[in-house]
């Protein structure tokens, strides 16, 4: 064991003593919460509402020419410099001919009857129709007899929700606290998928680089003279987990006081607080997600001759964390749907799965005590076909990496 100790010491302070570690820790949380965060706070409403508070962008003029005589009123959130009407179909060609518009709607004489709309382009635009949703938006409000609190519920009949919780942690305050709390519910489980699995990717990288790296400079012909091979992998995951948990807890504490203080300058956080026991929970799945991956990517770097030839085929070991990542949308949206918990329970993709949907949502305490049965027993059975690897004969070898010679390996 002294062996171990003293492998998992050397590569604690390695990593410890690069300044490019503690940048890359340091940076890495600012910009996984610009990713997400950043866009959802600058972007506004998409399609055109009914919204007096929101802005209205730069769009182009809406031209039309009404022969069914129903437009009488422009509701007034909407700029009348927006709009452009035309008398008849001549004026409008004329002026479409010039240059003064790209396109106009002709409302058709029946149109109450029949809604037919025919819409005159200059040139094909597949993605043109930008001032579809205002001339909808004039029709209704004509529709309803330019009724505006009729006109405001029907186009946008759920209004301000106002969400209650059976068992709220703090009160909200109006609106806004129920809107900044529906917002959190949704990032903050997407900022967990991407978090944990950059957090895997790149402590598991250290362990396939550090492999790859002593392999390819003949390091460790050096070591295995006063080294068993067992003790040189063990130490290695060793002193690798300390960095990655060290790492991890960094970040945790990083996003639990951003959570606390944050709202007060971004007003995102509204009410939305996680349990204790989520902290509890995300270090131990990390812990074994860790353990796993990086077993994995040892044994990917003890049988690649090199690390580019490791990189290569780093991609299929690192495929299942990839899945959570592609499916995070669906897991903020639906935590305890049959997605989400099938990804939570599975192996190889429970440890940002499970992360994610314990940051959204109450899950029964039997879905991550299964997770982590599972997690456990897949890290250990990766641990001993790692142990397979990591002898002499293949730390020595040079052998080209091939899918051949990796299921020749496995078979031992």
């Amino acid at each position: 064991m002294q062996n171990v100790f003293t492998v998992a010491g050397f590569e604690i302070r390695s990593l410890l003593t690069k300044p490019s570690f503690w940048l890359l820790t340091v940076f890495f949380p600012l910009f996984i919460l610009g990713l997400t965060f950043g866009g959802q706070l600058m972007a506004g409403d998409n399609g055109f509402g009914p919204t007096a508070d929101d802005p209205q962008d730069e769009s182009p003029v809406t031209a039309y020419v009404d022969e069914s005589g129903l437009i009488t009123s422009i509701p007034a959130d909407i700029p009348i410099e927006m709009l452009q009407a035309y008398p008849s179909q001549d004026a409008a060609m004329t002026a479409l001919n010039a240059r003064e518009i790209d396109e106009y709607y002709v409302i058709a004489a029946d149109y109450v009857d029949s809604g037919r709309i025919t819409l005159i382009q200059r040139d094909y635009q597949p993605m043109g129709r930008t001032s579809e949703d205002m001339l909808q938006s004039i029709l209704n409000f004509n529709l309803l007899g330019a009724d505006a609190a009729r006109w405001l519920l029907v186009s946008n009949p759920l209004g301000d929700v106002q969400v209650e919780q059976i068992a709220p942690s703090a009160p909200a305050e109006g609106a806004a606290a129920n809107d900044a709390d529906r917002m959190m519910a949704t990032l903050v489980p997407i900022a967990a998928v991407m978090l944990l699995f950059f957090v895997l990717v790149m402590s598991s990288g250290y362990m396939l680089r550090s492999v790859s790296r002593e392999k390819e400079n003949r390091t460790v012909e050096v070591l295995l003279l006063s080294l068993r091979p067992r003790d040189l992998m063990l130490g290695k995951i060793l002193g690798l987990c300390v960095v990655a948990l060290l790492q991890m807890g960094l970040w945790l504490t990083a996003g639990m006081v951003f959570m606390d203080r944050g709202s007060e300058f971004l007003a995102v956080a509204g009410s939305l607080q996680l349990p204790p026991s989520f902290v509890v929970w995300t270090m131990i799945y990390v812990l074994l997600g860790y353990l796993l991956y990086a077993s994995l990517m040892g044994a990917l770097g003890a049988l690649a001759p090199t690390s580019r030839e490791a990189n290569q085929f780093s991609f299929a070991v690192l495929l299942p964390l990839i899945i959570p990542v592609w499916m995070n949308s669906f897991i903020a949206q639906a935590p305890n749907g049959t997605l989400a918990v099938a990804l939570s329970l599975f192996p190889l993709t429970s440890p940002p799965s499970m992360i994610a949907r314990l940051a959204s949502t109450d899950v029964p305490f039997w879905q991550p005590a299964v997770g982590v049965v599972g997690l456990a027993i897949t890290t250990y059975l990766a641990i001993l076909l790692s142990a397979r690897f990591f002898r002499a004969d293949t730390l020595l070898s040079n052998a080209a990496m091939s899918w051949g010679n990796l299921f020749r390996a496995v078979r031992g």
